[in-house]
C-alpha cells in the first residue's frame, strides 16, 4: 500500500523586509509543527521520500515534521518546482517519486489545496497551515482515481474553546 502526505507549511511570520522566500516559522508555526508532526506519528507514518518546497518556511516545516518521523534532515529533498506550484506542478513532482512508498511533500496554498481536491473523494475548501492530506493510494497510482484521504489540521493553540 502506497501513501502519499500533502502538507501545507505551517504559520509564517511576517516581515516586510524579507523575500517571500525567506520568511521563517513563527513561534505558532513551530509549534503547529510539532503538533502535526506528533499526530502523524501516532499515526505510524514515516515517509520513505521528503520534499519540500525551497522556501524557508517549507524546509523548517519539513525539518520539524521529519525529525518526530524519524526522517534524517540531510536526506530533504528541496525542490524548486514547489515553491508557490500550481495542482498540475506538484503532481508532476509525486509522479517522478511513484516508487516511493511512503512519500511527504511539503508545499503552499493554492496549490496545494487544489490538488487535494482533485485526488480526494471530498472537497476542501482551504488547506490551512500546517494542514495535511493522508492519501492511502493501493497498488497503482492515476489521476484517474479519487482516493480516501485523511485531512487533519491543527486547531489554534491561543483558542481557549480548542479541543
Amino acid at each position: 500500500m502506497h501513501r502519499l502526505l500533502l502538507m501545507r507549511h505551517a504559520r509564517a511570520a511576517w516581515s516586510q523586509d524579507e523575500a517571500d522566500q525567506e520568511r521563517s516559522l513563527s513561534e505558532r508555526g513551530r509549534l503547529e509543527a510539532q503538533q502535526m508532526g506528533q499526530r502523524l506519528r501516532a499515526r505510524q507514518f514515516k515517509p520513505q521520500t521528503l520534499i519540500c518546497s525551497p522556501a524557508l518556511r517549507a524546509r523548517e516545516t519539513a525539518e520539524i515534521v521529519g525529525r518526530l518521523l524519524g526522517f534524517d534532515a540531510q536526506q530533504i529533498s528541496r525542490v524548486d518546482e514547489l515553491y508557490l506550484a500550481s495542482p498540475d506542478t506538484l503532481l508532476s513532482q509525486i509522479q517522478t517519486h511513484a516508487d516511493n512508498q511512503n512519500l511527504m511533500v511539503v508545499s503552499h496554498n493554492p496549490g496545494l489545496t487544489g490538488l487535494v481536491n482533485r485526488l480526494a473523494a471530498g472537497r476542501v475548501d482551504n488547506m490551512p497551515t500546517a494542514a495535511y492530506a493522508l492519501f492511502e493510494i493501493g497498488n497503482g497510482f492515476s489521476t484517474e482515481n479519487l482516493y480516501p484521504a485523511s485531512i487533519d489540521f491543527p486547531a489554534n493553540p491561543g483558542d481557549p474553546f480548542a479541543a
